[in-house]
């Protein structure tokens, strides 16, 4: 069996945030979009850009949107609120995590002890207390908000114990195919994104703590207790990390 999945991590970091800056209203107006991640990054071809497709036809031409990825109209990723906020720009796409304490009651969704793996009820619980949430926004009027996504794909069935595999600095799954196609069925296999590579999402924290909370989540969402680890290069380091937090969840 072969899933194809994003995962929701538990981490307040990561936590995602699309805003609507509370002075942008008009009945023909073009929105500009702020945010931090590549014009070729899956956060903007296979979710923004689908989404500002549908709004603007729903609307019959009458809403338009200007997307300016790569903090393009200036300033830094923390800054990204404030300018949403201020009205610099109409929506922005940021992480809670930049500006600690400004979203309190939001960023409890990011502790381990309350997201624990299951993505599908961290969301609905998120929308069932938008009421109770809403004091975080007062400022703005949120559209969306979930945790990082991290992609990742699992194939099980074989006999042996799972190989898990992540990816280099820049690279994607795609590095380890001949490995895994080598491998047979005799082995359950699992590959996954990185933060920040892929389908997986950004993080407000790019060292091997953070990178390893996401693995660990991974391996527990997925029920995994004793697997192999293969990384290159950075995926290498994460695991490391992992292995001297948790040296039982790592056979090798």
């Amino acid at each position: 069996m072969t899933r194809l999945n994003r995962f929701l991590t538990g981490t307040t970091s990561a936590l995602t945030a699309i805003a609507l800056s509370t002075t942008a209203y008009s009945q023909d107006f073009t929105f500009s979009i702020h945010h931090f991640h590549s014009p070729k990054a899956p956060a903007q071809t296979v979710l923004l850009e689908p989404w500002v497709a549908a709004v603007e036809e729903a609307s019959g031409g009458r809403i338009k949107f200007e997307i300016f990825p790569s903090m393009s109209l200036g300033g830094a990723p923390p800054e990204l609120y404030s300018q949403v906020r201020d009205g610099v720009a109409d929506l922005t796409w940021t992480l809670p995590g930049y500006t600690p304490g400004t979203f309190p009651r939001t960023e409890v969704f990011g502790l381990p002890s309350v997201h624990v793996g299951d993505a599908r009820a961290t969301n609905l619980a998120i929308q069932d207390m938008m009421d109770e949430l809403a004091p975080d926004f007062e400022d703005v009027h949120p559209i969306a908000l979930n945790n990082q996504l991290i992609a990742y794909r699992h194939h099980s069935g074989g006999s042996g114990p799972c190989v898990e595999f992540a990816n280099s600095l820049g690279s994607d799954q795609s590095l380890w195919d001949g490995v895994i196609d080598k491998l047979g069925r005799g082995f359950d296999t699992l590959t996954y994104y990185l933060c920040g590579h892929g389908l997986s999402g950004a993080s407000a924290g790019y060292d091997f703590t953070y990178m390893g909370d996401d693995l660990i989540a991974l391996m527990d969402h997925l029920d995994l207790r004793d697997v192999i680890f293969c990384g290159g290069s950075v995926g290498g380091m994460v695991a490391q990390a992992v292995a001297a937090r948790c040296p039982k969840r790592l056979r090798g």
